[in-house]
């Protein structure tokens, strides 16, 4: 069986995995050191976490300080990446956190735009109801609109850091399942259908697949689905990003968000 020798390896090219292949690629430039993605399936497929025309993007985050500074960074490099890839991967439609006013997420929002020095408009109910008639606003809701937010496009951005990764050198395994992962002395041993892995590091990405190459990990990781729904909207002319905003909405026990559309007549939206 063939043996294939690498610096750095990333299992799983999903959101994650591409992206940081892509950065990855770019740092080793120059360097002689190389840098490899392996994909159980193709570039793009159905059965990622990342699947479904679009994502919720913010930056003022009721996270802070854990959260904001990576946004604002992935932010610069979204728009790196549109710039190289020639695609739209970001829709700034701006982002609305909506809650009642004593909810604690709207709290820590407020906290985090004060202490990053964000820009962000807060409105209350009646300005809430004239300006996003899309809503339902109670009287004692509170909206919080991050325009650096609104959403961003899985599969594009998948496929293009992907490739972005490919023109700086990396290579690129698709539709091969890395079957084990075995430490060694100095680096770590990868068994693959298509030959043997060597290598000094490797970056497991695999999202919900993460337990069944790290079993070490089942007792931390719970694999959970979350149902998407596509509406189409009595009004759409409302629901097209220039009005309609990337959001979440917290109301009782309740946690929705929803992305407006990037190709399509529906908006999306889902609860937790």
């Amino acid at each position: 069986m063939s043996q294939t020798r690498v610096d750095v390896v990333f299992v799983g090219l999903g959101s994650i995995g591409a992206m940081a292949l892509w950065r990855t690629a770019l740092a080793l430039k120059g360097t002689g050191k190389t840098a490899l993605g392996i994909e159980q399936y193709g570039p793009l497929h159905a059965a990622g976490s990342y699947t479904g025309e679009s994502r919720l993007f913010r930056v003022a985050a009721k996270e802070g300080r854990f959260f904001t500074p990576a946004l604002l960074r992935s932010r610069e490099l979204w728009h790196q990446l549109e710039a190289e890839s020639g695609r739209r991967l970001l829709l700034e439609a701006g982002a609305l956190s909506l809650a009642p006013s004593d909810h604690p997420d709207i709290a820590k929002t407020l906290q985090a735009i004060d202490e990053f020095d964000l820009q962000a408009e807060v409105l209350d109910a009646a300005a809430l109801r004239s300006r996003f008639p899309q809503f339902a606003i109670e009287d004692d809701d509170l909206g919080i609109l991050d325009p650096l937010g609104g959403g961003s496009r899985p599969e594009a951005s998948v496929l293009s850091g992907i490739e972005a990764a490919e023109r700086l050198g990396a290579q690129v395994w698709s539709g091969v399942e890395v079957q084990r992962i075995e430490p060694t002395g100095d680096g770590v041993r990868i068994a693959t259908p298509r030959g043997e892995v060597v290598a000094d590091r490797v970056i497991v990405t695999t999202g919900s697949w993460t337990t069944r190459l790290v079993p070490e990990l089942t007792d931390l990781v719970t694999v959970a689905s979350y149902g998407l729904t596509w509406l189409v909207p009595r009004h759409i002319e409302w629901f097209t990003p220039d009005r309609f905003p990337g959001f979440m909405r917290d109301l009782g026990d309740v946690h929705a968000f929803g992305v407006p559309p990037s190709t399509v007549s529906a908006s999306r939206s889902a609860r937790t």
